[in-house]
């Protein structure tokens, strides 16, 4: 046979014989042994085909063949996958590489193929194979090829071991194959003699993969259920459609659909075998391939059952209702799971109160609907909570109970909407009909309720058009005469619930002489009283399709009313003129509103519009008539000032009208400081003015002239302000208090007319401020005994017809304050005069400091000096010295060193007073006497003065005046203003004692 040679092809195949006989190479190596089959692979077929010397032969001139290599150096020994082709050729093209598989005699089935595209002759091409694509070959596959065109592959001319059928080559027209064909090759041309350039490198497979993992099933699990999937995988892609899986450890529960290459099905699943009879396992697995490589380590499901309880398997639920549902409706089936136990469910908490009910659809489900007319209303409830509770019909198992709700919102009835409104229309005056449509209205409602339209009458000026329910402007008269030329109209369509929406068409007439109409009507002003003259209020404006004058003119409802406005005839304009708006001065007939009726017209038509003036009282600020006013009042009156006071003393126009709304006033008072403020209240209705509490001017700091603004506001906030000043005058509330309930003074009958016997003091706890705190003494009952204004006590008459001693008294000590004024207070208190009929200088029983020679512990030191006349002497002078300084000045002492600088009287030492030693200050008052400069006669010595006399000062005479002729006097004395501390201890005023802390001697005498 001759073919031509300018194209061919080939195709290269693997025949698997089954079962394979033991084959054995030249070599004596044994087919079967793969032991050293490792991963670098090996090769199957003749030479290097890259030996041109060796491939001596060109090929056959033949077109289209298929070559099938049976022969044992062209079979594959082990399982494995071809990676790589090595051939040499003649001409150019692609050539088919094919493994075949014997499965009879003389058929053989195509396990895969591979391309190689041929380009350089001569030489040797190697074709790398992607994994993708790589041919799983098993022992005693064989290798193929096929010619597309003319023949191409090399060969050599050999015989193995003189055995024609293990270099047998055959070839056959069998056209173009694909893997899975089965080919009968007995009819087929053999060559014993032939070695061809083509060699297939192949490696060891890959073991294949299987997963699987833990499982939790329910106890209700029912046959046939599936409970989970084995995964299982070969890394190389042609060994994933040959994988079998092996349990190695099964259960009676469950099975496995278990692949298999054998029955080519197997999905991996796992499904329950016994009808809810759930238990634990665990099932174990391994994976192998059709090389026989297993997974290295067998894997294992763990099953896990758990109990199941009911559950409600579709709640919480939402859902939304319109207001205006009317029909009974399902709105939600409730679905429940227990695959062991029955169960009910029932309403918890709204039952039969709220439109809606619960029933049972079948035995696992219930249904919630909505009741017919529920008369839902969105303002008063505008959502409901349809609670749900599903319990197991056995009572044992109430813990199983399961609950869930339903929410249900209204939504609020939406009203209607006119879809093709605003708009507008023309009407041909001269051409349409009565009874014609001139436009249709159109509306939609969400709820999809029925729509009607109203009024019957919606357009202004009524009369010519109507409106039917449907929706349809229905022309009424005919229009040739009619004199108006736009028509508004104003309709509303209404659902069901009266839900409206109102919206406007706006007609206008063609070719009709339209009437005049004022453009800008205004329903009135409310005007502020006040307002200037020549204030532009509005500017009518008119609308004609003429061209025709219009003039304007206006009317009163009330003839006053011409006073105040003014219509421009040809502008249309509206002026406030001629007279100020007073509210205060209008008439009261037109208080309350003007009516203004303004009109505006050409020779065919006229158009009147009306429109209201309210006068608006303007607040007006009230105002006092004077800046300031005065009031005196005693320190004990509360009322300051009566609340019909400042009601009278201001003046606000408002009040003279009785129609206003400003009269209402309120009174604010300030006085000087926070202090004063307080110290006062205002009645801000009346304006009375009251003392906050007692106002007591014998409080240190407390003002007797306090001045105060009164503050008078309308309830609009505008206010005037005026002074007021307010003298307080001191009530003499206190009667001066004697420190002592009486006095005792001890005298002997030769006691010099002249003797001062002590001081006297009272306290009065009036302001020192004032004149209620000065204080006067006088005596009574008594002509032996003055006293002066500071209390200073003294002897005035001569005691010698007392040569016996005795008693004389009571006399009194009488304290007026105010300085012994008409409206002075007073106290007294007793005087006793104790007489003895001894020479011994007089003394009284006036607690003083014990002299030198009273203490009985200067005796002490006086013994030891007693022995020498001299020391007698020195303590005589010293006790003669001691009584000069004395405050009381006996006679003899008086003549004895009456000159002499010894004899210089000190002032009176100081007399304590107070239980904390503080003067008298700290009581609240102060003494202060009339003879303050010290002046008292018979005490001062001064020197003889031709003329001199003693100045009187104070507010009464001297009562030791006459006594010394001015010629000599007595030491003097500073004014007693203040009792001062005592050192070492003070006296109480009122126990004549010392206070109990005091430091002083046990036995001494209190001071005076």
């Amino acid at each position: 046979m001759s073919f031509g040679l300018d194209h061919a092809a080939l195709v290269i195949g693997v025949l698997v014989i089954m079962p394979v006989e033991a084959y054995v190479t030249s070599t004596g190596t044994s087919y079967d042994d793969c032991t050293s089959f490792t991963g670098i692979g090996a090769d199957i077929g003749g030479q290097d085909p890259s030996n041109t010397a060796h491939y001596d032969q060109p090929p056959d001139q033949n077109t289209a063949y298929s070559f099938l290599a049976e022969t044992p150096n062209y079979m594959f020994k082990c399982c494995g996958l071809i990676t790589s082709w090595k051939l040499m050729g003649d001409l150019s093209g692609t050539i088919q590489l094919h493994v075949w598989r014997r499965t009879s005699n003389t058929e053989y089935k195509l396990i895969g193929e591979n391309y190689c595209n041929y380009a350089t002759p001569g030489t040797m091409k190697t074709c790398t194979i992607h994994a993708d694509d790589q041919i799983l070959v098993q022992k005693g596959d064989f290798i193929g090829w096929h010619h597309q065109g003319y023949e191409s592959i090399r060969y050599a001319t050999r015989h193995f071991n003189d055995t024609t059928l293990q270099n047998m080559f055959k070839r056959i027209n069998i056209g173009d194959v694909y893997p899975g064909d089965v080919i009968d090759w007995s009819e087929t041309d053999a060559y014993h003699d032939r070695e061809y350039a083509i060699l297939a490198h192949y490696i060891p497979s890959d073991a294949p993969d299987v997963h699987a993992t833990s499982i939790v099933v329910p106890d209700y699990l029912a046959s046939g259920t599936t409970i989970g999937r084995i995964s299982f995988s070969d890394p190389n892609y042609m060994d994933n459609r040959t994988l079998t899986v092996v349990a190695t450890q099964t259960s009676p529960f469950y099975q496995t659909d278990l692949p298999s290459s054998v029955t080519g099905s197997g999905s991996g699943y796992v499904t329950a075998i016994n009808q809810f009879e759930a238990r634990d396992g665990n099932l174990k697995y391994y994976a192998y391939d059709l090389c026989y490589k297993t997974s290295t380590t067998p894997v294992s499901h763990s099953i896990t059952v758990t109990s199941t309880t009911l559950k409600i398997d579709n709640l919480d639920a939402t859902y939304i209702l319109n207001e205006t549902h009317t029909g009974q409706k399902l709105l939600h089936t409730i679905r429940c799971t227990d695959p062991v136990d029955q169960f009910y469910c029932e309403s918890d908490t709204w039952g039969i109160k709220w439109p809606f009910m619960l029933l049972a659809l079948s035995t696992t489900s219930y249904g919630v609907y909505v009741n017919e007319y529920p008369g839902f209303e969105y303002t008063t409830k505008d959502q409901y909570t349809l609670k749900v509770k599903c319990k197991p019909i056995d009572s044992t198992k109430s813990g199983e109970e399961q609950s869930g709700q339903i929410l249900v919102r209204l939504r609020e009835n939406q009203g209607p909407s006119i879809d093709n409104l605003d708009g507008h229309a023309i009407v041909d005056g001269t051409t349409a009909q009565k009874g014609d449509i001139v436009y249709n209205v159109i509306a939609s409602d969400p709820e999809n309720d029925i729509i009607t339209f109203s009024p019957a009458q919606p357009c202004d000026p009524t009369g010519t058009f109507y409106m039917t329910k449907n929706g349809n402007v229905v022309l009424g008269k005919f229009l040739t005469i009619s004199t108006t030329f736009r028509f508004n109209c104003s309709i509303t369509a209404t659902d069901t619930e009266g839900n409206t929406d109102t919206k406007s068409l706006h007609i206008s007439i063609a070719n009709v002489n339209g009437a005049v109409t004022i453009a800008n009507p205004v329903p009135g002003f409310e005007l502020l009283e006040g307002m200037p003259l020549g204030t532009l209020l509005w500017t009518f404006q008119y609308r004609d399709v003429d061209s025709d004058k219009k003039t304007w003119s206006i009317s009163y409802s009330d003839p006053e009313a011409s006073r105040y406005f003014s219509l421009d005839p040809d502008a249309g304009k509206l002026w406030l003129a001629h007279s100020l708006m007073n509210f205060e001065t209008i008439s009261p007939s037109s208080l309350t509103t003007y009516t203004l009726t303004v009109t505006v017209g050409d020779v065919k038509s006229t158009a009147t519009t009306t429109l209201t003036i309210t006068p608006l009282n303007a607040n007006e600020p009230p105002w006092f008539k004077e800046d300031y006013y005065a009031v005196e009042i005693l320190e004990t009156d509360l009322i300051v000032v009566l609340g019909s006071f400042f009601s009278t003393k201001f003046v606000d126009e408002d009040k003279s009208s009785t129609l206003n709304t400003y009269e209402v006033h309120e009174y604010y008072l300030d006085c000087d400081s926070a202090t004063n403020t307080q110290r006062f209240k205002i009645d801000t209705t009346s304006g009375g003015i009251v003392c906050d509490g007692p106002y007591d001017l014998d409080v240190a700091g407390t003002p007797d002239e306090v001045t105060c603004t009164v503050t008078v506001k309308d309830k609009y906030g505008l206010s005037d302000s005026t002074l007021l000043y307010i003298h307080v005058n001191n009530v003499n509330e206190y009667a001066p208090k004697f420190t002592q309930s009486n006095y005792s003074f001890y005298l002997a009958t030769n006691s010099l007319v002249g003797t001062y016997l002590d001081t006297v003091s009272a306290v009065d706890f009036d302001s020192s401020d004032d004149d209620d705190n000065r204080i006067m003494f006088s005596i009574e009952q008594s002509t032996v005994l003055a006293v002066n204004h500071d209390g200073s006590v003294y002897l005035i008459s001569s005691l010698a017809s007392q040569s016996m001693g005795g008693v004389l008294g009571p006399a009194y000590i009488v304290a007026k304050d105010k300085n012994g004024g008409p409206t002075a207070r007073n106290s007294s208190t007793e005087i006793w005069i104790y007489i003895s009929g001894s020479t011994t200088t007089s003394t009284t029983t006036t607690d003083r400091n014990l002299d030198f020679g009273e203490d009985k512990y200067n005796s002490f030191w006086l013994i030891p000096l007693g022995a020498g006349m001299v020391m007698i002497l020195i303590a005589v002078s010293l006790v003669c010295a001691r009584i000069c300084h004395l405050s009381r000045i006996g006679p003899t002492c008086y003549a004895f060193c009456m000159r002499g600088p010894c004899c210089q009287p000190k002032p009176p030492k100081p007399r304590g007073f107070g239980d904390k030693g503080y003067d008298l200050a700290s009581f609240g008052h102060r003494h202060v006497y009339g003879d303050e400069d010290g002046a008292i006669d018979g005490w001062e010595p001064r020197k003889k003065t031709v003329g001199n006399k003693r100045s009187k000062v104070g507010m009464m005479s001297d009562p030791m005046a006459h006594l010394h002729d001015n010629q000599e006097g007595l030491p003097p004395r500073k004014p007693n203003s203040e009792m001062f501390r005592v050192n070492k201890g003070y006296l109480d005023p009122y126990s004549n004692t010392r206070n109990p802390k005091s430091t002083m001697v046990k036995g001494s005498k209190p001071l005076i």
